[in-house]
């Protein structure tokens, strides 16, 4: 009878040893799966965030540039301002233009049109121009206003390809939105002399001619008058 008791003993701990030994290898086998499952998913979000940031940062929406940013938005507000005034002769057929005479009687004009689109002051859309526009087509020759020394040939966001012509005794006139530009700095220009062609660089809306004249750096009218 003792002899059945531990026999049956050893048999019972087999069984309960199988079972927990089971049990434990199912468990593992379960966590297993879900660590697997979780590792899936973890991956899977990494490759989705990864994919959004490189295409965001393609487009330059990510760790934008403030100067940049902040260049873009100056250009946009002038640009949205500006973008009303249509300087092209083909504008309108009903538009009117007013004709000038320049500031100082010994100079030439400096197109072959004497179109002003545009006049120095307060404008319409509320905007103070330190410049008159004078209309014409693409590609029309851009003339000298007096005898002079190339200041600068340069690119502006505004006012595109410009001239500006030093003229002496503080007098510089600086010519915007040409297409062509026909000198260099430094160059010796004489009255009349072919400096540029008319174009629609920078914010124009349409060919024209920026003509700005500052005496001792201070913008001044550079007409007299206006055909009424």
């Amino acid at each position: 009878m003792e002899k059945f008791s531990r026999e049956s003993l050893k048999n019972i701990q087999a069984i309960v040893q199988d079972k927990t030994g089971a049990e434990i290898t199912r468990s593992r086998g379960q966590e297993r799966r879900r660590g697997g499952r979780m590792a899936l998913v973890v991956v899977g979000l990494l490759f989705f965030v990864s994919s959004l940031y490189f295409a965001f940062r393609q487009e330059g929406e990510w760790f934008p540039d403030p100067e940049i940013e902040q260049r873009k938005e100056v250009e946009q507000k002038l640009f949205a301002k500006t973008k009303k005034q249509d300087y092209s002769v083909e504008a309108k057929g009903e538009r009117r233009y007013d004709s000038g005479t320049l500031v100082y009687p010994d100079w030439s004009f400096p197109t072959g049109s004497n179109s002003i689109s545009g006049r120095y002051g307060a404008r319409e859309n509320g905007i103070f121009a330190d410049h008159i526009n004078i209309a014409g087509e693409a590609g029309e020759e851009v003339y000298a206003v007096a005898d002079g020394v190339v200041a600068e040939t340069a690119f502006d966001s505004v006012y595109g390809n410009v001239v500006g012509l030093d003229l002496g005794a503080g007098v510089v006139v600086r010519y915007g939105h040409l297409e062509e530009i026909k000198v260099n700095a430094g160059d010796e220009i004489k009255q009349g002399q072919v400096i540029a062609t008319m174009g629609k660089t920078g914010m124009a809306t349409g060919p024209n001619l920026s003509l700005t004249v500052t005496v001792d750096g201070e913008t001044i009218d550079p007409l007299t008058d206006a055909a009424p």
